[in-house]
């Protein structure tokens, strides 16, 4: 029999995304991207010539920090979000929910608690459970998290003898309140932090999706004010596809080093293949173009959405 545990128990936001993978449901619950907006064609063309030029390579194991392709190409797109990392500062993980789990598994030890936004991503309550970890959660305003609540709820905790490893915040367009950190905020925050011996854990799956922008247009990340005391999560699922699992981690190479070490306790190493494929494609201009493609569809249809919410839905209720 399996032991008794609510950290594995079963819960009913699981259900809502299974549903949402039913082909008559139309899900506002999961964050699964429009994939009609990729070329198809040209993605299959690509992954061809990938097999078919390095076949024995990208179906073999490989290195556990990612190839060396995937790691240049995630430090272009840090480049864009105004950071400047090397090569060994960039760990390949399976999505980004991996990498989150390998820094919870890093920093966290059973009885800790880590600083939130409230509401947070159902994925960060999940990977913290699973490592007996709690979480505090602060108030959102008009601005994003607030400093100030920040630095109470850490400083409650540590009154109360509980270690915080990190403060976990979504930057840009947060899941599941769309509000973004204003940058003016990032200094504050990150004094905060540092002044405690706190990380800040900054999850990035959204930077790129900002309406009405390019990629080169795309908001400032957090980890690019204080690369010494932010670790950042990158994805390619929002950006590309979800199914091929690739993100990575932006973190200083000491701490690198260690995420690759749990990273490899549970997947040994990043899958190639996808790796292969996600830097023959993004940032060509056929990734670009339907970047924006789907931009611009994501922005006609939240505007729908809100004048919905306005018209048939009761007073209480309002769009974020």
């Amino acid at each position: 029999m399996l032991p008794a545990s609510i950290t594995f128990a079963p819960r009913p936001v699981r259900a809502v995304f299974e549903t949402a993978m039913r082909p008559d449901v139309v899900s506002l619950a999961g964050g699964n991207p429009d994939l009609s907006f990729l070329d198809h064609e040209r993605i299959g063309s690509l992954m061809t010539e990938i097999l078919a030029r390095r076949g024995e390579d990208v179906l073999q194991y490989g290195s556990g920090a990612g190839t060396d392709a995937a790691r240049e190409l995630s430090i272009e797109l840090m480049r864009l979000a105004g950071a400047s990392y090397t090569i060994d500062e960039i760990q390949m993980t399976s999505g980004s929910q991996a990498g989150l789990d390998a820094v919870t598994k890093l920093l966290c030890n059973p009885g800790d608690v880590i600083v939130a936004e409230a509401p947070t991503y159902v994925g960060v309550l999940g990977t913290c459970g699973a490592y007996e970890t709690g979480v505090r959660q602060v108030p959102l305003d008009a601005n994003g998290l607030q400093p100030q609540a920040v630095a109470e709820a850490i400083d409650q905790a540590q009154r109360e003898g509980r270690r915080v490893p990190f403060v976990y915040t979504i930057t840009a367009y947060q899941n599941p309140s769309g509000m973004s950190l204003s940058p003016n905020r990032y200094d504050e925050l990150i004094e905060v932090c540092s002044s405690r011996g706190v990380w800040l854990v900054e999850d990035d799956a959204y930077g790129l999706l900002g309406f009405g922008r390019t990629p080169q247009q795309r908001v400032r990340a957090l980890a690019a004010s204080a690369p010494e005391n932010v670790i950042h999560l990158g994805s390619y699922s929002k950006i590309f596809s979800p199914g091929l699992r690739v993100g990575w981690v932006a973190a200083p190479q000491h701490v690198r080093e260690r995420l690759q070490i749990a990273c490899e306790s549970v997947c040994i190493t990043p899958a190639v293949t996808s790796q292969e494929l996600v830097t023959a494609y993004v940032g060509t201009r056929e990734w670009e173009s339907g970047l924006t493609r789907q931009l611009a569809a994501y922005e006609a249809r939240c505007q729908a959405s809100v004048e919905a919410v306005r018209r048939y839905l009761p007073d209480e209720l309002s769009p974020s």
